[in-house]
This record gives C-alpha cells, sequence and structure tokens, in this order.
C-alpha cells in the first residue's frame, strides 16, 4: 500500500508541476521531510527546484524574530529570575530539577497562549474567581474552585504551604524571566509560538507572499492553530491530513481516542486529499495479516526478531519496506545483539539515554574519582580499580591497568599516589587530582578525546558496537562544552563539588541520537520516530500498556483540575497521542507483528496494551495469537556439563597417591562438590578462582582467619601439655595479651603495615568483635578442663582405595584440623565456629541430610576429619568424638549431635567413598539442582543461571 508521504507527494506534483518548488513545506519533524524528498525525486522526470522544507518550530522562530537557546542556559537565566523574584538564596543546584519543571510549564503556558496573570493569581476564595473570571462556566470555575481546596485548605501541610508560596510568585518569576529572553533575542520554543502569533496578528510580522503545506500534522497547540487559521484566511496554506475513517468514525458510535484531534482538524482545515480513500483497518477487504506474540521476558522480544525477518523473508536490501519499533529504548543493544551477520546494516533511527551507556559509567566514574581526591592528592583504591576495569580501559591500555591492579592487590594500597600510574599517557591523564570546579571539565574532555582516539584506532567498519561508544562519548563532549557556556555565564569561583553536580543533572536528561541511512533498508525506530512515516512490515517490541500508552508523566506546578479548566495538556491527551501514533501505524502496514511481554517485573507490566485490546474486541481484523514458552533471553539458563575428557582426567589424577606433586581432597573441596559438582569443576580442576582483592575491611571468612590464628598463639604455649583451669584464666588476666594477638594475626592475614590507629572505622569494630570472641572462648574453656592437647592446626590424612578401569588407586584424603584434645582417654576433634549458632547445624538424623545443601557442611567436614584421623591412626569410632565450637554462643559450649552407631558410621563411610568415587570416574560434572546455592557463587555468571 503507497505510503501517506508519497501520496502526498504524488498530489502535490500532479497538481502545481514544477511550480512546486514555490511551495514551502512544513513537517512536524525533519525526518519525515527527508521520506517525502525520497517520494517526490521519484515524481520528477527532469530537474527543478526542490520546494523549501521546513519545521514549525523552525517557522515559529522566524516569526517571532528570535533565537533558539540553549536548554541549560535557560535553566540558569530561570534561576536567576526565581531568585529576584522570590530573594531566595537557595543553591542552583539544588533548583536545577525544579527549574525544568518550570521551564516545561511556561513551555506548555505559551504554546497554548494562557494568560500567565490569571492562571497564577493567588486565588483565596470562590468570590476573587468570580470577581476575576466572570468570563468562564460554570464547569471551569468548579475546576478552580477543587484546585483551591488543594492549596488554600486550613492546617495545610509544609509542602502545601511551600506549594502556595511558589504559586504565589509563579507569574513574578515567568515575568522577569521571559522579559530577560526577549531583551536577549533568545526563547525557549513556547515563548517563540507566542511572540510568533502575536506579532504575526499584530501586524509587526509580515506573512511572506507565498503558499504554505502543513503535512501529517495531529494534536495542534491553540498558537499553531492560530497560525493555520491565519494562513487558511489568507488562503495561503493547503492542509494533507493522514487518518483512518476507522478512528474517525468510529463503528462502536463512541468517539474513538485516536481521532480526538484529526476530528477538531478536519472541521477546522480542509484536507487536501478529499478525494483519497481513507479506509484501512475496517476496510473488509483488507489483507492486513497481524500477528500477537507473548514472550516470557523483555529480551526474549528482541530473541524473535530474526526469526519474524526470516519470515518475512527480508534480505536487507534497500527497499524501505520494514521497520523493527522500539517502545522501550533500552531494548536498543539487546535487540542489536541478537540479529544475525546478514541483518548487520539495519540503519537505527531513535534516541538512546545516555544514562544507560558505558560512556556515562566511565563520566561517573571519573568524577567519583575527583570526588575522592578533593581534600587530598592520593585516590582511594576502590575508585581505581572501577577505573582500571571499565571496558574503556580494559580496551586502551589493558597491560598498564592490569599491572596498577597487581600493584593495588600486592601491595595492599588503601589511597594511590598519582606518580603510581606513570609510564601511562592515559592512565596520567585520568589519575590527575583536579580541586578546582573550573578545571573540571577541561579535565574530563582530555580524557574523552584521549578515549575517543584509542576507540577509533580499534574500530573496523563493520564495528558497529565501537562506533556507537564514540557517539556516546562524543555526546557527552558536547554536553561539556554547552555546561562551561553556562558556567562561564555565572561568572564565579564555583567548586569540584559543585560542578559535579551541574554534570551529573545534565547528563542524566541526555539522549544520543542515532541518525544512520533513514531511505533504505531494514529500519530500527523509536515509537515516536515512526510519525508520518509508512511500512509494509512492521514489527513493534513492548505493547505492553505501561508503555502504549504508559502515564507519561511529568512533575508540574499546575495541578491537574487546572490544567483542564486551561485546556493544557492532560494524561487523556497524552492518551489520544499516543493513541493516534499507534493506529496511524498499523493503517498501511500489511505484516503487522505485534509482541509483548506476560510476566509481571517490578514496576513493569505484562499487560497487553489498551490499544491491542481495543483492535481484538472492535476490529474485523483476524489477529493470529501466539505464545513463546521459553525464555530466550541473555540471562536465561543454559545448562552446562561436563564431560570428562582424557585432559580433564589428567588433571584428576593430582589426586592419585602415585602421582608425582600429587595434593589430598580436603574436606571443603568434597563439600563443594556434594553441594555443586561444576562449581568444583571449575574451582579444584579448572582452577578458575574468583579474583583477588584488597580486603580493605574484614568480612566474615577474614573473621575467621584471624580468630583462628590468634587462638593458635595463644595456646600454643599448651601443646603436648595438660591443660588446666588456672593457666587458662592466667592468659585472661593477662593485661592487654588478647588484644595485642588479636591484632598481630590481623597484620599478617592482612598485610597491614600500619598501626592500630591506622585503621578505619568499621576494621577497628571487627577486631573489637574478634577480641570478644576469643575472650569468650577463653571463658568458656576452663569448663572443660582438664584435658591434654595434642595438636593445633594439624594437617592429617589418609588414603582410599578405588578401583578406576580396572586400576587399582589410592586417593589422597586430607586436611588441617583445628585443634586434637584427650580427656579421659577420648579423642575430640575441635573446629572453632564464628558464625552464628543455629541448633539445626549440628544435628543429623540421616545421611541423605548432607546433599546438595550447605547448612550443615561443617558438621560434614567434621566427620570426614573424623574418619581420616580414625582410618589412619587404626581408631574405632567410639574412639574420637567431634565438636563445632560456636564460638559466639553465650550459652556454653554446644554440643555435636551425631548418631553413634556403627551402623551410621559405615553409611557415612559408603556415602564419603562414593563421593570420591564420582569425583574421579567417568561421570559429567553438572550444575547443582538446589538454585539457592547460585546467589553466591562465582560462576554464576559462566553457567548464565538465574538467581532470583
Amino acid at each position: 500500500m503507497k505510503p501517506f508521504l508519497e501520496t502526498v507527494a504524488e498530489h502535490l506534483y500532479s497538481t502545481h508541476g514544477n511550480d512546486i518548488s514555490k511551495l514551502t513545506l512544513v513537517f512536524p519533524n525533519r525526518r519525515a521531510s527527508l521520506f517525502f524528498s525520497k517520494y517526490l525525486s521519484k515524481q520528477i522526470a527532469k530537474p527543478i527546484w526542490l520546494p523549501e522544507t521546513t519545521t514549525i518550530s523552525d517557522l515559529m522562530f522566524s516569526y517571532a524574530g528570535i533565537k533558539p537557546a540553549d536548554p541549560l542556559m535557560l535553566n540558569y537565566k530561570l534561576y536567576k529570575a526565581y531568585c529576584q523574584a522570590t530573594n531566595s538564596l537557595e543553591p542552583y543546584d539544588e533548583f536545577y530539577f525544579w527549574g525544568n519543571v518550570m521551564l516545561s510549564d511556561f513551555d506548555q503556558i505559551d504554546k497554548y497562549l494562557v494568560d500567565p496573570k490569571k492562571l497564577f493569581t493567588n486565588i483565596n476564595d470562590l468570590k476573587e474567581i468570580e470577581q476575576q473570571f466572570n468570563e468562564f462556566d460554570k464547569e471551569t470555575i468548579e475546576l478552580i474552585e477543587k484546585f483551591l481546596n488543594l492549596v488554600s485548605s486550613e492546617g495545610e501541610s509544609l509542602i502545601r504551604s511551600r506549594y502556595s508560596k511558589i504559586w504565589a510568585n509563579l507569574y513574578g518569576i515567568y515575568s522577569a524571566f521571559t522579559n530577560s529572553l526577549i531583551s536577549e533575542g533568545i526563547a525557549y520554543e513556547g515563548l517563540a509560538y507566542r511572540l510568533a502569533v502575536k506579532a504575526l496578528e499584530g501586524g509587526t510580522s509580515a506573512i511572506p507572499n507565498q503558499k504554505f503545506v502543513f503535512i501529517g500534522f495531529n494534536a495542534l497547540s491553540k498558537s499553531e492553530q492560530r497560525l493555520l487559521l491565519l494562513l487558511k484566511s489568507g488562503e495561503r496554506a493547503l492542509f494533507y491530513w493522514d487518518y483512518d475513517n476507522y478512528y474517525i468514525n468510529s463503528p462502536t458510535g463512541v468517539d474513538h481516542e485516536a481521532g480526538l484531534f484529526m476530528r477538531q482538524n478536519l472541521k477546522l482545515f480542509p484536507n487536501a486529499l478529499s478525494n483519497t480513500n481513507f479506509d484501512f483497518i475496517g476496510n473488509k477487504g483488507s489483507s492486513k495479516k497481524v500477528t500477537l506474540i507473548s514472550s516470557p521476558s523483555e529480551v526474549t522480544q528482541t530473541k524473535i526478531v530474526p526469526d519474524i525477518l526470516d519470515e518475512l523473508n527480508i534480505n536487507n536490501t534497500n527497499e524501505l519496506t520494514t521497520a523493527v519499533v522500539l517502545p522501550d529504548e533500552k531494548l536498543l543493544l539487546p535487540l542489536l545483539t541478537a540479529l544475525p551477520e546478514k541483518y548487520s546494516n539495519a540503519n537505527i533511527t531513535m534516541e538512546y539515554p545516555l544514562r544507560e551507556t558505558s560512556a556515562y559509567s566511565f563520566i561517573d566514574a571519573l568524577l567519583t574519582l575527583q570526588k575522592s581526591s578533593d581534600k587530598q592528592t592520593k585516590f582511594y583504591y576502590r575508585d581505581v580499580l572501577l577505573i582500571i576495569s571499565h571496558p574503556y580501559i580494559q580496551l586502551a591500555c589493558p597491560d598498564e591497568a592490569n599491572r596498577i591492579r597487581d600493584i593495588i592487590i600486592d601491595r595492599q594500597l588503601l589511597n594511590i599516589p598519582p606518580d603510581t600510574f606513570s609510564g601511562s599517557d592515559i592512565l596520567e591523564q585520568i589519575f590527575k587530582p583536579v580541586t578546582k570546579g573550573s578545571e573540571l571539565a577541561n579535565y574530563l574532555a582530555t580524557c574523552i578525546n584521549s578515549i575517543i582516539s584509542r576507540l577509533t584506532h580499534e574500530i573496523d567498519a563493520n564495528d558497529d558496537k565501537l562506533k556507537f561508544e564514540v557517539e556516546y562519548l562524543l555526546t557527552i563532549n558536547r554536553a561539556l562544552k554547552r555546561l562551561g557556556l553556562v558556567i562561564s555565564e555565572i561568572n564565579e569561583e564555583y567548586s569540584n563539588k559543585t560542578f559535579r553536580s551541574y554534570l551529573t543533572k545534565a547528563l542524566a536528561e541526555q539522549r544520543v541520537s542515532f541518525i544512520g541511512e533513514p531511505l533504505s533498508g531494514i529500519q530500527i525506530m523509536g515509537f515516536l520516530e515512526t510519525r508520518n512515516l509508512d511500512f509494509k512490515n512492521l514489527v513493534i517490541l513492548s505493547v505492553n500498556d505501561n508503555l502504549l500508552p504508559g502515564s507519561h508523566f511529568s512533575p508540574s506546578f499546575i495541578v491537574p483540575t487546572l490544567r483542564q479548566a486551561y485546556g493544557l495538556p492532560d494524561y487523556k491527551h497524552q492518551n489520544a497521542v499516543y493513541a493516534y501514533y499507534f493506529y496511524r501505524l498499523m493503517q498501511r502496514a500489511e505484516n503487522i507483528y505485534l509482541v509483548y511481554t506476560n510476566i509481571t517485573e517490578g514496576l513493569k507490566s505484562g499487560e497487553l496494551s489498551r490499544f491491542v485490546k481495543q483492535l481484538q474486541m472492535e476490529s474485523n481484523l483476524n489477529i493470529k495469537e501466539v505464545t513463546v514458552n521459553f525464555d530466550l533471553g541473555v540471562n536465561s539458563e543454559r545448562p552446562i556439563e561436563v564431560t570428562k575428557n582424557e585432559a580433564i582426567a589428567k588433571r584428576l589424577s593430582k589426586y592419585f597417591e602415585t602421582t608425582e606433586g600429587s595434593r589430598y581432597l580436603s574436606p571443603s573441596a568434597l563439600s563443594e562438590f556434594k553441594n555443586c559438582s561444576l562449581s568444583f569443576f571449575f574451582d579444584r580442576v579448572l582452577g578458575i578462582s574468583a579474583p583477588d582483592e584488597l580486603d580493605e575491611e574484614l568480612d566474615a571468612m577474614g573473621i575467621g582467619s584471624v580468630f583462628h590464628k590468634a587462638m593458635e598463639q595463644i595456646y600454643s604455649g599448651f601443646v603436648g601439655k595438660e591443660v588446666t583451669k588456672d593457666q587458662i584464666q592466667n592468659r585472661l588476666n593477662q593485661l592487654g595479651l588478647v588484644e595485642e594477638t588479636v591484632f598481630r594475626a590481623f597484620k599478617e592475614i592482612s598485610k597491614f603495615n600500619g598501626n592500630i590507629d591506622e585503621l578505619n572505622g568499621r576494621n577497628r569494630l571487627l577486631l573489637e568483635r574478634v577480641n570478644w570472641m576469643v575472650r569468650n572462648a577463653l571463658s568458656s574453656d576452663p569448663n572443660r578442663t582438664p584435658y591434654k592437647l595434642l595438636a593445633i592446626e594439624e594437617e592429617v590424612e589418609t588414603v582410599i582405595p578405588i578401583e578406576l578401569n580396572g586400576k587399582a588407586l589410592n586417593v589422597r584424603l586430607g586436611g588441617k584440623i583445628d585443634r586434637l584434645e584427650l580427656k579421659n582417654g577420648k579423642l575430640t576433634i575441635v573446629d572453632f565456629k564464628t558464625g552464628k549458632h543455629e541448633p539445626a547445624k549440628t544435628k543429623i538424623s540421616n545421611i541423605s541430610d548432607f546433599d546438595g545443601k550447605t547448612d550443615k557442611d561443617g558438621l560434614f567436614q567434621q566427620l570426614v576429619y573424623k574418619f581420616i584421623y580414625t582410618q589412619e591412626n587404626s581408631l574405632g569410632i567410639g574412639d574420637v568424638d567431634i565438636l563445632l565450637w560456636y564460638v559466639r554462643s553465650t550459652d556454653g559450649i554446644p554440643s555435636t549431635e551425631v548418631p553413634d552407631t556403627d551402623e551410621f558410621w559405615e553409611e557415612f563411610i559408603s556415602y564419603l567413598k562414593s563421593l570420591i568415587f564420582k569425583i574421579v570416574d567417568d561421570s559429567p560434572s553438572s550444575q547443582t539442582s538446589n538454585i539457592k546455592l547460585c546467589e553466591n557463587c562465582s560462576y554464576n555468571v559462566i553457567c548464565n543461571r538465574k538467581v532470583m
């Protein structure tokens, strides 16, 4: 079906011929004019002058005789007007957000030609309404009265009070602001619209003696409507409206929201295409094919797109027939990842939020880095690690970055001096302390330009991703220049902190525009970018109600009742605008695929768009419904199973006694295997370990290590001797012994070289906790005396004979026990636990309690130690006890409850031997079935395992 813009091009050329060059064509946006020019060129047989094209915004600015101002500059000038009108000393960075709210309100007030003095008047009662607003009808006065109830009720809240005060000053702010702009010859769009209409209607601006053609408009503001009426009255305008009788004359008899504005436009301005058929969606003879696809996740929607394109037999030619529309622009990168190579030349025409890009995270990291150096010339290690691990730095100078990381980890540096980064041009530029806000813009620009230079060297002809990254960085550079102009206007010294605040706010609102070759190939577009355009094949993702129409809520000082009273846009206006865009896009498409998510996630609804529901209920379209029942998203779980080939078998042989340089299987390794054999494979076989990190603060494992080391040092003099109550009490009574021992243990483990006063507050608190745990253990121990302390932190080992592929082999099994005691002729293996005591962890009723669970790992490992010791020393089950000593317990030492029977012990030995055999045999390693174990697993990224 012929696109609307092509129909207009044919009609204009057929009625004006070569005189078409005398017309001025006005479009809602520049993209529509590009497509129109392409269609017009098909009509022209010989060279002619093309007609002038413009947008209504450019037209209004020209008639107003004024120039558009930069949004950042406007915000600051509004701040000055605000301070002038209210005598406020509020800092600019705190005003910035509310400044944008005011700007938006002022823009709408001017576009809709609302009298600001009447709107912003501080009204106290209904009598004042009647005196000042006697021209309003009863319904309007009732709406304003509702507003009064909001701002004037007795006992008003602090918010209401502040709102009232701001409202009372808004007219003064508006007047001071607009007057200052006009005096400088600049304006925001709405002010230009008001000034243009005033100039045209007052005769101070003459309309050129030429004909204007308005093409593809829908929702007109009052100022736009007045302009069109002026041109119409002088017979200087033609109007081309695009619509469908389906929503202009709804078959239900109820006015369709998509036609809300178009019905009025057709009454006021005759359609130049009056003889054209505008029956599309409701046409019973239509061959339109509509497929509604339900997807289990947002990202899965993008995975469906290649299959749809294949089904349509799209070969990515230059034919302008297919569009993929993204109401949710965040799906752009997942979509590009999902598209195969044959669709790599698809054109992107949309905006993408800068805050979602790597460039934004890079700038944010640079700002955080400089924040940490505000009061010193060194950099905090976390800020440094964040930057040197950033993808830009890893691409630009990976060797230098990794060298710095190793230095920080090895030397346990908390604060890094700038000379650490010497030898790398980029790193030297980045890690340069900047203390003045006036220098920060140049610093950031220098860093960005260095990264752009490196990235540019890496880009090849087909590397779209790096091209995007460069565009992101260039967008930030442009924002920095604009911010620099605003700051130069401030003309006063400002801090590093103030500049960071300005820039963060400015960048948070920035959007990156992708404008490629819009006149050929598959088009990937944002929803608003489709205005006036038509495609034979249409794929629209995210047709969920939270996006189409969505809420589109914007903060405003003008409450809904006043918006309605003064004819300003409200939620009904926004819904009608989006309804028109949706239905208009559907009009001429032949193959339509509507994809939505059927799962509710967070604030995102799994509800189908009301627009699609209307189509299902009211239209004659045969809508085919398809459900995708599997998640193809990038975060979906990919079951992983590793088969033990010859190379892996060789690695596993390190646990055999006969292998040179062999090592033993520890109880903790066995715990890891029983919980997840794949985690064991990654960790113990392949040696893929979590990266070393700087232990600036003690974690749970660090606390345990310090405690064990301190207890070893305190009890070392008792090894081989009988321990008495008095000996332990003597240790407790030695002033400072516990504290000195704990701090010495901390220094050994953490490699900390300073004194205790140099520790940060959190580490000092954690050391106090270890001090308490050591004292608590020492206080509990006298109740167990006397006993003989046989060993502390002693390694024990045995072998397990197995038969593998016809060979008799011994597997080494061993580990380090915390301490071994002898009392009344019975041995006790003690394991100190610094975690919280939960009785269930120290009890077991049968062997299956161990499988795939971590809560009884401590008990399992102690039983393995008992097996090793009894095996190696030819002892029976009754000769050795085990004790899990929870040193945080204040109720004495909890007992460890294990069935003390030969039957249980034999069952445990069989279970243990079966685990060991599974480790070294041919059975594959696979993911655990207990997904909760994946939450804190270092390897869940490799598995791509979803963790809820």
